[in-house]
């Protein structure tokens, strides 16, 4: 029997128990325990955080229980890149002379950190307090100490008085830095994803957390993979997150055209380049703070994908804005409250590129649409086009699957029999029917005749050995803008 019974062409312009695949998101990224490349079914936060302990997986996966409302998957990637901590900037508030270097610190996560002097004094006299978000939360008062650690961030510091005339700590010094998570390479995450081949779950999308990561690089190692699953019958797609603006920061056409370039060439209809970044309120504490941290905007929109259902665009408007975006106050920088707003800066549109913006009268951020990194001509262009169509596949592989060694009656010249065409074009269209269509919401458009796939007539299947079907699907159309016409009417009396 060959290896692969069923081959499918799609027409285009576990380690415990599987879950349904319907709508199931698999989490990737590092973590402080946990198996690489093993893929665990998680169903709660305290599960999560047994599992895995802390890093980006733990705080991405996070989001997907609390705003996508469903268990989820989760895969450890090999951290195979170290985390850092940029170098430490002191803005003094007078002439004391007190240090704080890095003392070999592992860091955790990406934090943007401000140790805040509250007192004048030496170390073990002055007090302080620090904030892991930019300021956003504080820890309470904290005495100074030779090696203090910053809570659970992995965060560790020499505080130190230095010499002169004003020795140590004055009220109001501030040191601040920034720290990035472990990473991994294109190869570790291939490895994760062929876990993911190798294992008997299927899912909707998959997601890896890429805020220490380059994400461009993974580009090409992203759709190799994401090619071999096809072949397995794991009909899938990848969120990728984009860099943000980095420091300075960059302006806003430099980044969007930055962002552009990354992920240009070859498009993929199988994966999501969700771009941006702003402030995101995070779940799970990290010691005794619920912080406010600068993460990509797939972290909101990909659990909003996750929680409606996939014929749905995570852009509805009337879904409302997006849970644990946080919008700031506006600045001249950024008027609306985020600095990349889609609304404002328009070079992501029609590219297939999947961003956030605000609208005029709505208090929040909204996704501007779910689309996949292809041309708006694209069969697969909305990411519901490419989720309804997989959802699909699936049920027509399982359904085909069970022909495979059986035989049908023939007519003399070798071709099937009506009879039992008819009865395969019923049983398929059932199928059909039961998972896209007599659903709510409705995943593709009604047939007028419920009838959508036709098993091949001419096919000589007693020389080819093979059943050909082809089913023919309508989609259903999304609204991108409305055109109101709307003025006053005069009725003018008519004369007798």
């Amino acid at each position: 029997m060959p290896a692969t019974p069923v081959t499918t062409t799609i027409a285009a312009n576990g380690k415990r128990a599987v879950l349904p695949v319907s709508n199931a998101t698999l989490v990737m990224g590092t973590c402080s325990t946990g198996t690489d490349n093993e893929i665990v079914a998680i169903g709660s936060t305290s599960a999560l955080t047994t599992e895995f302990g802390v890093g980006p997986l733990v705080q991405l996966a996070a989001q997907y229980i609390q705003i996508g409302k469903a268990p989820i998957y989760c895969c450890r990637i090999n951290d195979s890149v170290a985390a850092t901590m940029s170098a430490v900037t002191k803005t003094g508030a007078g002439a004391g002379t007190g240090t704080v270097v890095n003392n070999a610190s592992v860091p955790v996560d990406a934090f943007d950190v401000i140790l805040e002097m509250l007192s004048t004094g030496i170390v073990g006299v002055a007090t302080y307090r620090y904030s892991l978000d930019g300021g956003n939360n504080y820890s309470g008062t904290l005495v100074t100490a030779a090696g203090i650690s910053l809570g659970s961030s992995g965060i560790a510091l020499t505080l130190a008085d230095g010499g002169g005339p004003t020795t140590g700590y004055i009220d109001g010094d501030l040191f601040t830095f920034t720290t990035n998570a472990p990473g991994y390479s294109a190869t570790d995450l291939g490895n994760a994803l062929t876990g993911f081949q190798n294992s008997s779950i299927r899912v909707r999308r998959i997601h890896p957390a890429t805020i220490s990561v380059v994400s461009s690089t993974l580009y090409s190692q992203i759709r190799t993979s994401l090619n071999t699953l096809e072949t397995a019958y794991k009909y899938t797609m990848v969120i990728l997150e984009s860099d943000d603006r980095g420091a300075g920061p960059e302006a806003v056409a430099t980044w969007q055209a930055g962002v552009l370039t990354d992920f240009a060439g070859t498009d993929d209809d199988r994966v999501q380049v969700i771009a941006g970044w702003h402030e995101v309120q995070q779940v799970l504490k990290i010691g005794n703070d619920t912080l406010q941290l600068r993460r990509p905007a797939a972290w909101v929109i990909g659990p909003r994908q996750a929680l409606i259902d996939v014929s749905e665009d995570a852009g509805w408007v009337e879904d409302g804005a997006l849970d644990n975006a946080v919008l700031a106050e506006p600045t001249a920088a950024a008027p609306t409250g985020i600095d990349i707003d889609g609304r404002l800066f328009t070079a992501f549109e029609g590219r297939g590129i999947t961003t956030v913006q605000t609208y005029l009268g709505r208090s929040g951020i909204f996704c501007g649409g779910g689309f996949m990194r292809v041309q708006s001509t694209n069969d697969f262009y909305r990411v519901a086009h490419r989720q309804v169509m997989d959802v699909a596949c699936e049920t027509l592989y399982d359904i085909l699957l069970n022909y495979v060694n059986s035989s049908v009656a023939t007519n003399a010249d070798g071709t099937i029999l009506e009879r039992d065409a008819v009865a395969i074009e019923s049983r398929l269209n059932a199928a059909i029917k039961s998972v896209l269509v007599s659903v709510t919401p409705q995943r593709i458009s009604p047939s007028s005749d419920d009838s959508y796939a036709q098993v091949d007539r001419t096919n000589i299947i007693s020389t080819t050995k093979q059943l050909l079907v082809t089913v023919g699907l309508i989609p259903r159309a999304f609204i991108d803008t409305v055109a109101l016409n709307i003025g006053y009417v005069i009725s003018v009396p008519v004369s007798a």
